[in-house]
């Protein structure tokens, strides 16, 4: 029978690289009689993991799909909830629940201190005024006609900022804007009102109910019912919202391109690498398209700076009730009530110092009997006590109303925006929002 014995390499390919003989070997299986058994078994080994690897990153990629995955949707709702400040003001109430039981946990070992006091008398005092608003407004009155209310000042809102764009598309204040840009501005808001008009009268049915379920929401407290009312106020104004954003990118569009052009008439260019404005030599085509660039958008400017401002007006409006609403639940979630009491009634938990007044007592002085030694018959004794008072000094009710749990503040309010970063958010055109 014939017998096949596997090919050798010849004496002419000791020339060849070692590289190029493994990979020629390699590609004619003939790997393993060139290489040790113990080199061939690691490499082949080596070549198994990787084609694993490989696979699993592509099943990995096969897998993956532009839909997100019911994970992230339910992340994502929870989120876009605890945005809202009926979410942020249920998820405090979930903490203050849980300082309550462990309150309760507590009182039963009779040892209760300030801050718990604090957390169970606002919870009680919160959820008794919730209760009575709650009452309050499905006994004496209707939810649909609070609904009704609300919906006529929104439409008469809507109204409002009608007529303000038509009064924009004319000469405002006698200015002469530019017209067509003027005439293209006020349809495009006015076409987002006759939206905004359409929205609202399909939401309506929806809205009677949610307002009725919502109402109900005061047991939990009467924070929350203010909360709800914060974001209703979001939703009324949304259109206001929106104009605004549209007019803040507009105008900040506008003024970034000023500034640009403005360094190029001075041979400047802004360094992105070191965040600095270098010289720079522009060519004369440059300097022509900045040149007729700078002038269209200069006298364009007064036209979107009117609509900005009417729209910054209204935002501002809009956010100071908003933050008129969060400041009266942040008061009343973080209120130290227990310290009040306490303070009123005098007690020693919130006494500020102790202070010690001496007292000296009366002296007491006895006479020596007669029938004692005759030294002793006129001697006096004479005896004094001294005494201290333990005072206690209340504290000033300043100091007891500023002693409000600061976590609790920043939970509700959040960061703080300074007055210095809203002027710039306003020069540059960039959008403000909720203080």
């Amino acid at each position: 029978a014939d017998t096949t014995t596997p090919s050798t390499p010849s004496a002419d390919s000791s020339a060849i690289p070692i590289g190029d003989r493994l990979a020629t070997a390699y590609s004619c299986g003939d790997l393993r009689l060139m290489l040790p058994r113990r080199l061939t078994a690691s490499f082949i080994e080596f070549q198994h993991n990787a084609h694993r690897r490989r696979r699993r990153t592509k099943t990995h990629v096969r897998n993956k799909s532009w839909f997100p995955n019911q994970r992230q949707i339910t992340g994502g709702l929870v989120d876009t909830v605890m945005m809202t400040t009926t979410g942020n003001q249920l998820r405090y109430r979930v903490q203050q629940f849980r300082h309550c039981w462990a309150a309760l946990k507590a009182v039963r070992h009779k040892r209760i201190s300030v801050d718990v006091g604090n957390v169970l008398s606002s919870v009680l005092v919160d959820i008794v005024l919730g209760v009575i608003t709650t009452l309050f407004l499905v006994l004496y009155s209707s939810p649909s006609y609070w609904l009704d209310a609300a919906l006529t000042h929104t439409d008469s809102l809507v109204n409002e900022v009608q007529s303000l764009l038509n009064l924009l598309m004319g000469m405002p204040a006698g200015l002469k804007l530019n017209r067509p840009l003027n005439t293209a501005l006020g349809q495009f808001f006015l076409y987002h009102i006759y939206l905004w008009k359409t929205y609202m009268i399909i939401i309506k049915p929806l809205f009677a109910i949610t307002v009725e379920t919502l109402v109900y929401c005061g047991v939990l407290g009467f924070t929350c019912i203010i909360s709800v009312l914060s974001d209703l106020l979001s939703l009324a104004t949304i259109h206001i919202y929106c104009f605004y954003g549209y007019a803040a990118r507009l105008y900040g569009l506008q003024v970034l391109g000023l500034s640009a052009l403005w360094r190029l008439f001075r041979g400047k260019k802004w360094n992105q690498l070191r965040a600095r404005v270098d010289s720079y030599s522009y060519g004369n085509d440059q300097l022509f398209i900045g040149t007729l660039s700078f002038t269209i958008l200069l006298f364009l400017l007064p036209t979107v700076l009117m609509y900005y401002m009417v729209f910054l007006v209204l935002r501002v409006v809009t956010l100071s009730c908003q933050g008129a609403l969060c400041l009266c639940i942040e008061y009343m979630s973080s209120m130290p009530l227990y310290m009040i009491s306490l303070w009123i009634c005098g007690s020693k938990k919130v006494a500020a110092r102790v202070s010690f007044e001496l007292i000296t007592s009366p002296c007491l002085t006895t006479t020596a009997p007669a029938g004692d030694h005759p030294s002793n018959r006129s001697a006096a004794a004479t005896v004094s006590t001294v005494q201290l008072l333990l005072r206690t000094q209340k504290v000033p009710f300043r100091t007891v109303l500023s002693a409000r749990n600061e976590e609790i503040k920043s939970s509700l309010s959040g960061p703080r925006v300074s007055w210095s970063d809203f002027i710039h958010s306003v020069i540059w055109g960039r959008i403000i929002y909720p203080l």
